[in-house]
């Protein structure tokens, strides 16, 4: 931990728990196991389609930590890094949310390829995030107090989505307006996603 962010841990612990629960919040809305493999499904029965889905999660994750290392290194400030990475990971679920809410003339398999896509590029986007976060933590938060950042924010926002799985449910069987659903779905991602960008810009 940084000698300078030991004065300010209580702002720094009340940033970083607001940012873990409106992520946790927000990741319920996309979850892989069940609202993205319903998704995906409900556009293409293809099988190799289909499997897909976790290349696309783990590759862009774990090439973009190998990537960025080095600049997340020599980055003299982490902050807006961390913050820029977090953007490109909110803005692909934007854009998945009004492609859906918009592209009216975008066939099943052009709206998957769009998709396969942003999806890629979120994961890309929050490969780097976690690089930044891991060493922001390092950095403003003692090794005896990291625990309770993520057990508080963790907890808050995956008790806090419970409330959404009614919703989430709803939508989802709703085969009448598929698109406008699943837009409204990603848009919530969108949306807690951007709020939690909130708690980065306090760090």
């Amino acid at each position: 931990m940084l000698p300078k962010a030991e004065k300010r841990y209580p702002r720094n612990f009340i940033a970083m728990t607001l940012y873990q629960s409106l992520m946790q919040i927000g990741w319920v809305f996309k979850t892989e196991s069940v609202v993205i493999s319903r998704f995906v499904t409900s556009l293409t029965s293809h099988p190799l389609l289909i499997s897909a889905l976790p290349i696309l999660s783990r590759l862009p994750q774990s090439f973009a930590q190998f990537w960025f290392l080095d600049a997340v290194d020599r980055a003299p400030r982490k902050t807006p890094l961390l913050i820029g990475a977090t953007a490109v990971f909110t803005a692909a679920w934007g854009l998945i949310a009004a492609a859906l809410l918009f592209g009216v003339n975008l066939s099943d398999g052009g709206l998957l390829a769009l998709f396969f896509l942003l999806y890629a590029v979120s994961w890309t986007g929050f490969g780097v995030e976690r690089v930044v976060n891991r060493v922001m933590t390092a950095k403003l938060i003692p090794v005896q107090r990291r625990g309770r950042v993520f057990a508080i924010g963790n907890s808050v926002g995956r008790f806090s989505s419970l409330a959404s799985a009614g919703l989430i449910a709803s939508l989802m069987s709703r085969a009448d307006s598929f698109r406008a659903d699943f837009s409204l779905l990603f848009g919530c991602a969108f949306l807690f996603f951007l709020l939690s960008l909130t708690g980065q810009i306090f760090f």
